[in-house]
């Protein structure tokens, strides 16, 4: 293991990894230390996340710990070839890296060990019947495994369906890890928007329809919202700055965020850090507009990498901050950068109630009881 790993960290010094016959745009610098002495060291562009191994032996253990759990635990993989699989394994090992893990990645390793053995939601299966707005309907979760290209072994969805017609909104990838302090924390790293093919005007129709409900969960937050933003949004202030806010969020994330910090509440979870950057996946993009050889266009991408990151950053913020305003359960304690770089959210055990009657249709189907895992 340890020559892939040489292998990969002098390959990611220039930013490009070659796995199979592909050449992927990840790109890192390295310090390795053996024994308090500088034994490799692999640097390149000062724009490069820097990964600094302060223990060799201890970090090969832990690295072979880790990935003889993701080989054992029958995730499919791409290459035939089996030292690519392993190759692409540990590259996206440090794809799925924060900053702070490049600096720290035994304790990155730990948390990633964790998440493997973790079997808090392994079988959890949901289906309920949502009542007032959405009579008729059912809610569905459940959890589901992901490829080791995700950022964690576990996803949990959520669809809401007639019996027919499906609306699947945003899932979320998790994953726990006990705190120095003994507490279980559980990390989450984002809430996506699943592809749904519809084949038919009947699936459009019930697709529109749950969308057109969804905004529900919207009432009454614009009149919580600051002067200056009701301002930018009715279009009577004219300059470029955009206000702070919580109505930029989309409604079907909210729902699912809120649905997920119930089940948390199930497991007396009460500690939640949310991942709002991994530099690599950043990285990534400029490195590919890096090959453009027109300047112009060059510049053009890298400015839309950086908006997108901005976009996915704000948005993943904004959107726990939109449930601790429904849930006074939910408390948003520091943010990215003012402490370390996670969203810091507690999560109060006693029973709070949602302020909109719409999430709380959905909050409520989370309810503790016999049948709730099955």
């Amino acid at each position: 293991m340890k020559e892939l790993f040489y292998e990969i960290i002098k390959e990611a010094r220039d930013g490009h990894i070659v796995i199979g016959e592909e050449v992927w745009p990840i790109g890192f610098n390295s310090v390795i230390y053996e024994k308090e002495k500088k034994v490799k060291s692999n640097f390149s562009r000062a724009n490069l996340s820097t990964l600094v191994v302060k223990d060799l032996d201890k970090f090969m253990e832990k690295l072979d710990e880790y990935m003889s759990m993701e080989i054992s635990s029958g995730k499919k993989v791409s290459f035939l070839n089996d030292r690519d699989n392993l190759k692409l394994i540990l590259s996206y090992l440090f794809v799925n890296a924060t900053t702070e893990d490049f600096l720290n990645p035994i304790d990155y390793l730990n948390r990633k060990i964790d998440y493997l053995k973790d079997d808090t939601f392994e079988n959890y299966d949901l289906k309920r019947e949502l009542d007032d707005d959405l009579l008729g309907c059912f809610l569905s979760v459940h959890n589901e495994k992901q490829t080791v290209m995700m950022e964690t072994p576990n996803k949990m969805c959520f669809e809401i369906s007639d019996g027919k017609n499906v609306y699947l909104l945003p899932t979320i990838s998790y994953g726990f890890h006990k705190l120095p302090n003994g507490q279980e924390c559980c990390y989450i790293y984002s809430l996506l928007n699943p592809k749904l093919k519809s084949n038919s005007d009947e699936e459009n129709k019930f697709q529109k329809m749950i969308a057109r409900k969804l905004y529900k969960v919207n009432k009454g937050v614009l009149e919580e919202e600051s002067d200056e933003y009701r301002e930018y949004v009715n279009g009577t202030k004219d300059d470029q700055y955009y206000p702070e806010n919580i109505s930029d969020v989309s409604p079907s994330a909210v729902i699912s965020l809120s649905i997920f910090m119930e089940m948390l509440k199930e497991k007396n979870v009460e500690e939640i850090r949310g991942v709002s950057y991994l530099p690599l996946r950043y990285l990534s993009r400029n490195l590919a507009a890096g090959e453009v050889d027109d300047e112009a266009k060059r510049e053009s991408l890298n400015r839309r990498n950086d908006k997108i990151q901005a976009n996915i950053t704000d948005k993943f913020i904004r959107t726990f901050r939109r449930v601790a305003f429904h849930r006074g359960d939910v408390t948003v304690s520091s943010y990215p950068y003012e402490f370390d770089e996670f969203v810091h959210v507690q999560l109060a055990r006693e029973n709070t109630k949602v302020n909109n009657e719409f999430l709380a249709t959905f909050t409520k189907s989370v309810e503790k009881s016999d049948s709730m895992t099955r």
